[in-house]
């Protein structure tokens, strides 16, 4: 098995920070996030960095094994196709495919933080001892590729995809949302004066035999200034 060194320190712990940082940074800056991208920023995260992060980790203490091949036939589907449509789940929100989606749909600051760690995770998977590591770990490719093809990164040993080419184009403009108005609510609805007085009175008086219904949730007030 190849060694887990690439420089000084190990590929775990030099691609670790690049995403943190990224993410950081998109938290930073949540007001102007595009709510349209949470649910695919979750699948990228979820499904590519999670699952590279255990299998470096896999790697890193010996543990990773090559998958083995099926050699038994699958077994026919029990079900028609009219049954499995019906009680299949809902289908997630697709990856878009095109090249640096992910960097080119977000506005400024927190485009530039993508760019950046693009331009960060470019630079350690063009190292050689990166090859290796992902010659010993084929599912480590498949794992990162939807996330480096979101930030402009090429895998190691993979050429530019044609659609690579070209200028870049200015990133959109942020539309800041408004902080929501402090006050209780309770199952995503707006309680009445009277009711989120009462609710005061319950969290200011507590008592032996008082609970506070978990159902309620109080949203703090938070300063405009930074």
């Amino acid at each position: 098995m190849p060694r887990m060194q690439t420089g000084t320190e190990t590929l775990t712990q030099r691609y670790t920070p690049i995403i943190t940082r990224m993410l950081d940074a998109f938290g930073a800056h949540n007001r102007i996030f595009p709510l349209w991208l949470n649910p695919l920023l979750g699948r990228l995260i979820i499904r590519g960095h999670c699952r590279a992060l255990n299998l470096l980790g896999k790697l890193a203490a010996g543990l990773y094994c090559l998958p083995r091949r099926r050699t038994a036939p699958r077994k026919p589907p029990t079900t028609t196709a009219s049954q499995a449509a019906a009680t299949q789940a809902p289908k997630k929100p697709r990856l878009p495919m095109a090249w640096k989606w992910l960097t080119r749909a977000l506005p400024s600051p927190i485009c530039e933080a993508a760019r950046a760690a693009g331009a960060e995770l470019q630079q350690l998977l063009s190292e050689p001892e990166t090859a290796e590591i992902f010659a010993a770990a084929p599912a480590l490719r498949t794992h990162l590729r939807p996330l480096c093809r979101a930030l402009g990164v090429t895998l190691p040993a993979e050429p530019l995809p044609a659609d690579a080419h070209g200028p870049e184009p200015d990133p959109p403009p942020a539309v800041v949302r408004p902080l929501p108005e402090p006050g209780w609510t309770i199952e995503g609805r707006t309680l009445t004066p009277a009711e989120s007085r009462a609710i005061d009175w319950v969290a200011n008086n507590p008592g032996p035999r008082i609970r506070l219904d978990p159902r309620y949730c109080l949203i703090p007030m938070k300063p405009d200034w930074p």
